[in-house]
Order: C-alpha cells, then structure tokens, then sequence
C-alpha cells in the first residue's frame, strides 16, 4: 500500500506595518522611541496636555493631538520639556530610569 500524495503545507504569514513613516527623521534614532510606552506615560500625557490635548480618555487624547505632527519634532519637544519640568529627576523621557 502507497501512501497518497500530500500538497505541501500551507504558510501563513502575517507582514508588519511599515512604521518608517511614523519615525521620521534618523530611524535608529527613531527606532530607540517605543511610543506605545511613551503614549501611556503619564508625564508624555501631561505634556499633550499642556499643548491643548482635550478629552477625558488619556489615550484618546494623544492620538487625537498627535495626528498629523512630525514624530521626531514632538520627540525633541517634548524631551526639553521633560527637562525643563524638573519632576522626574531619576527618569529619561520615555520613562525608563537613568
């Protein structure tokens, strides 16, 4: 007895969303900016804030604000005022520890 032929296997596969856009500017600079962390810290939050973000859904709020705006540009922003603000004295801007 033969066995019978089998097809070959089917791959599936899922492909990325080009984020190259999103970066901007110098992309292992970029790269380095997890902004999904960024989004959720409260001090990146405060920040959108303070530069006219509305809403009561903190999330919701800076994707509204952000749309549109150059990553890099809002990056260099918002680190300058991360250090001008002075509060978070043992953190770097995007929240991990210095």
């Amino acid at each position: 007895m033969t066995e019978p032929l089998k097809p070959p296997p089917i791959v599936i596969g899922v492909s990325g969303i080009d984020d190259s856009k999103m970066r901007g500017g110098n992309a292992d600079e970029q790269l380095k900016v997890d902004w999904q962390k960024v989004f959720a810290y409260p001090p990146f939050q405060m920040f959108v804030r303070e530069r006219g973000g509305k809403g009561d859904d903190a999330m919701l709020m800076v994707e509204t604000w952000l749309y549109g705006r150059v990553p890099d540009e809002v990056w260099a922003d918002y680190s300058a005022w991360f250090e001008r603000k002075g509060y978070w004295a043992a953190e770097n801007p995007d929240g991990s520890l210095k």
